[in-house]
């Protein structure tokens, strides 16, 4: 079994969230995964100027991806991303989308990028509604109010 670590690394500017992907392939790997997102934050630190000190790195969710590979999916965030060289995918935060199986398939059959990262920023917004003081020091005003008109009650489906 092929394991890998899927990294979306956000920001919320205005309506929409601007993200860059990064993939990490840990199968021959056996340290903690947490491990491996913090050396690929320090790694793309300079390149997006951000402190890792300034993002939330939370790991998200998991899935079968294909019948051979297993990948664990982070999300890091930070106001302070600087995406101005770099090709990003846009996402409408009014936008966000839930994809859904049934209940013998619990994974849906069409899932894309976009479901993955809406899940993804669902779940930190759960965590930073019911953590704010934990989280909002990290947090500009503006991506502090985005992230609490996303809605929660999703938090827990793909």
């Amino acid at each position: 079994m092929n394991l890998q670590l899927e990294v979306f690394f956000t920001k919320i500017s205005k309506d929409k969230i601007n993200y860059y992907r990064e993939l990490i392939d840990i199968s021959k790997k056996s340290e903690n995964p947490d491990q491996y997102v913090d050396e690929l934050v320090e790694k793309l630190s300079e390149k997006f100027k951000i402190d890792k000190d300034r993002c939330i790195i939370h790991s998200t969710s998991w899935r079968c991806a294909h019948c051979d590979l297993v990948s664990l999916t982070y999300i890091v965030y930070s106001d302070f991303l600087d995406f101005a060289n770099y090709q990003t995918s846009i996402l409408p935060i009014a936008e966000l989308s839930l994809a859904e199986g049934t209940i013998n398939e619990p994974k849906p059959v069409h899932l894309e990028e976009k479901h993955i990262v809406a899940h993804a920023l669902r779940h930190l917004s759960m965590l930073i509604k019911k953590n704010s003081n934990t989280y909002q020091p990290a947090l500009s005003k503006e991506s502090f109010e985005s992230f609490k008109k996303i809605a929660i009650n999703l938090a827990g489906k793909i």
